[in-house]
């Protein structure tokens, strides 16, 4: 059950020096109490020995950064959590709440309310991604990538849903700066959709992929990508794309020199 705010808070986070997780008294572990200015959320697996503790404490700390304001804090601190217990009720309600009472709200509500219908709202893979996403979607690139990564840590036995995390955290690390990771994970989901012989999923993989790649001067390998989006739009008789690819791929040719691009290019 999830804990009242107000008797959680006045219990633990308003106490002037330390707080936020009861361990095991033996271990003498003793956190310090969040602030507004907490430059980053606490590493309760490292603070928490044992799971139970670990567990509340990932709690404990996603309602006092909900309680400070810092929403996708707290829901980046649920989702942790759910990554090292998916089974954990309480941080899954905990976490849902807290997606409710946070900015989110308006455009994840009716999203979630299709997966009450569909009986998906227990799913901590389901719930976890789809709040991720919402994060990405609102501009919140770094506890999007915390939840999305947790939600990848928890799993799932659809290759398809595990692809539109991997697409989600592509968008993410791109966002932060981080074409490296942003690529790899370009990458993966790019084999999970030749793996699901989804064409149109692919056709956008390799799009995305090669104007990645071309923005961080690979004209090679972006130049085979582009043509592999181009065959599949081909296939796929899609007039924009193709003409929109036809289009790039002239100015790509010329941006790669004689002695990178083979003369039949």
């Amino acid at each position: 059950m999830v804990l009242p705010l107000h008797g959680l808070v006045s219990r633990k986070l308003l106490r002037p020096q330390f707080v936020l997780a009861e361990g095991d008294p033996r271990s003498g572990v003793r956190c310090k109490a969040l602030t507004a200015t907490s430059p980053a959320l606490l590493p309760c697996h490292v603070l928490l020995p044992s799971s139970p503790a670990r567990m509340r404490a990932y709690f404990r700390q996603g309602v006092a950064l909900q309680y400070l304001g810092r929403h996708a804090d707290a829901l980046a601190a649920f989702a942790s959590g759910l990554a090292q217990d998916p089974k954990s009720l309480q941080l899954l309600v905990g976490m849902v709440e807290a997606a409710m009472k946070s900015p989110l709200r308006d455009s994840l509500e009716p999203t979630y309310q299709q997966l009450q219908k569909m009986k998906l709202d227990k799913s901590p893979f389901v719930v976890v991604s789809v709040i991720g996403q919402e994060l990405l979607t609102h501009g919140f690139h770094g506890a999007s990538v915390v939840v999305l990564e947790a939600g990848l840590k928890i799993g799932t036995c659809s290759l398809k849903l595990r692809g539109s995390v991997f697409s989600a955290l592509s968008s993410a690390y791109w966002a932060l700066g981080n074409a490296e990771k942003s690529v790899a994970y370009m990458q993966q989901d790019l084999e999970v959709t030749k793996t699901l012989g989804d064409q149109s999923g692919e056709c956008r993989a390799h799009g995305n992929l090669g104007s990645a790649l071309f923005s961080r001067g690979s004209y090679r390998e972006a130049l085979a990508n582009h043509r592999n989006q181009l065959i599949l739009a081909m296939k796929l008789k899609d007039r924009e794309v193709h003409s929109r690819r036809r289009l790039k791929h002239g100015h790509q040719q010329k941006s790669i020199s004689p002695t990178v691009c083979s003369p039949c290019c």
